[in-house]
Formats: C-alpha cells, sequence, structure tokens
C-alpha cells in the first residue's frame, strides 16, 4: 500500500512539477499581485495544444524560470474550461503569455511557442515591483470611477518615465494611456466639473506622447487645441509642464515658462516630472 502511495505520489509530482506555484483562478492572482506588488503572468494554454505543453515541460518548469516567476503571481488560463475570459483578451492562438497587472490591463503580451532562454529574456525585463503604484491600483480595484481611474493613469506615467528601457518605459505607458480612456468613459457630462477633468485628460494625453518624444505632434497639437486663455486654472501646471518640455535649452522663453510651472504647480509635481524628463535619453 504505501509502495503504490509512493509511486502515484512520484508519478503526480513528475507530472505536475511545472505547475509549482501556479493559480488557476485570475480573480486570486489579481488579489495576490495587489497584496504583493507583484505583476501577474498569464499562460493561456489547453490540454490538447502541443507547444504548450512543450512550453510546460522545457520552459516553465526550468529552475532559472521557476526562480524569477517568484518576482510575479502566475495563473494558467486553460481556454476550454474559461472561454470567456479567453475572448476578453481577444485570443486566437496559443500559447499565449501575457504580462498584466494587478486589475488585468495588459503590459507585455507574446503569442507562440517560447523555449526557456527566451522566456527568461522577457520576463527578466518585467521583473518590478509596483510598490508605487499600489495604492492608486487598489483604489481602482475597489472603485472604478472616473477619478480612481484617472489617479492610477498619473501614478503609471510618473512610474514609466523613470523606467530606463524605453520599451518597457512605451509598456507602461500604453498602459497609461489605457487607464485615461477609462477615465474619459467614465466621466458624467451632467457633473459640475466635467469640462475640468475633460481637459486634463486631454493634456495627460499629451504628457503620455511627450515622454514617447512626440514632440512635433504635441506642439501641432498643443497650438491648435489649446491656449493659455482656456486652460483651467486647475490644469494650468500641467500645460505649462508641456510647454517646458517643447522649449529647448538655448530658448529665450523657458526662463518664463518655467516660472509659470512654478506659481501654478503648489505642490511641485510637475517641476520633479520635469526634471525625470529632462533626464530621459
Amino acid at each position: 500500500m504505501l509502495r503504490n502511495l509512493l509511486v502515484y505520489l512520484f508519478l503526480f509530482l513528475a507530472t505536475n512539477s511545472f505547475a509549482v506555484g501556479w493559480v488557476n483562478s485570475f480573480k486570486d492572482a489579481q488579489k495576490l499581485a495587489l497584496a504583493q506588488n507583484k505583476l501577474i503572468i498569464v499562460d493561456f494554454w489547453a490540454t490538447w495544444c502541443g507547444p504548450c505543453l512543450k512550453m510546460d515541460r522545457d520552459s516553465w518548469s526550468d529552475p532559472e524560470v521557476q526562480n524569477l516567476m517568484q518576482a510575479f503571481i502566475p495563473v494558467k488560463i486553460d481556454i476550454d474550461r474559461q472561454v470567456g475570459f479567453a475572448r476578453s483578451y481577444g485570443l486566437n492562438a496559443i500559447p499565449d503569455v501575457f504580462i498584466m497587472d494587478g486589475n488585468g490591463e495588459v503590459i507585455y503580451h507574446h503569442r507562440g511557442y517560447m523555449d526557456n532562454n527566451q522566456l527568461l529574456r522577457e520576463l527578466k525585463k518585467y521583473q518590478l515591483n509596483t510598490s508605487f503604484l499600489n495604492r492608486s491600483a487598489l483604489q481602482y480595484y475597489r472603485s472604478q470611477q472616473y477619478n480612481t481611474a484617472l489617479n492610477l493613469a498619473e501614478r503609471y506615467m510618473d512610474y514609466a518615465v523613470n523606467i530606463p528601457s524605453k520599451e518597457i518605459r512605451y509598456n507602461f505607458l500604453q498602459v497609461a494611456e489605457s487607464y485615461l480612456k477609462k477615465s474619459k468613459n467614465l466621466l458624467v457630462k451632467d457633473m459640475s466639473t466635467y469640462n475640468l477633468f475633460e481637459q486634463r485628460i486631454e493634456l495627460y494625453q499629451l504628457i503620455i506622447e511627450t515622454y514617447r518624444g512626440r514632440l512635433s505632434k504635441v506642439n501641432r497639437s498643443l497650438d491648435r487645441n489649446f491656449n493659455e486663455e482656456i486652460i483651467d486654472e486647475r490644469n494650468k501646471a500641467s500645460f505649462y509642464f508641456i510647454k517646458c518640455c517643447l522649449c529647448e535649452s538655448d530658448n529665450p522663453e523657458i526662463g518664463s515658462i518655467l516660472e509659470k510651472l512654478k506659481l501654478s504647480d503648489l505642490n511641485g509635481d510637475f517641476q520633479t516630472r520635469f526634471k525625470w524628463f529632462s533626464e530621459l535619453e
């Protein structure tokens, strides 16, 4: 009896070793990610998928990969059992690996088989601590309102601009943009501050484009759609921040624009952001 039990246990561990640490519920993964300040790895797979099983055997079970996965919350989604969830992410082929935040926003996506070395390279890029985002991420998770989405977008913008890698920075800026869109969709038109926040969202979108280095596009948009007279006082720090970013260091107007930024930026947030922007490569 004992021998049979040991044989069964050995076979169970051998066939399921790749699943060590995997979560099978995305909702549980979200809670863990938000509690532990980690990103989520989502592996969409199926029992009939040959490349998926090969990844389980050769890639996910690799000791280095297993060690690296401790920096994430890994969740496996069987697309035959969670059809609706798989469809919500537009799946049309597997294996399909996503890296998401605790609210399910996609930061990275790779469709197709990855060997252990490729998987290691990609995961190392996103071995990040998200504690900077935690408070705003939790607020949005608990209450999806225009203001919680906007606050989270702003945090993502700040987080992104401090990431040295341009590739990773751009991916996080895309997430910031996604939360901005959510914020705009959640605005209520009959609210008294509708115009204020609509304008703020538009200015934040220009800040994202500025961080992407699309300065000519931002300059054209600013000239076409904004001027100092129509900017709400509560949005002027954002406006002057963008103007500062667009100025060359030898531009004679930079001094006066910086002074306007200081006067409108009561908390000093945008002055700090301008310092970050000035240090971008």
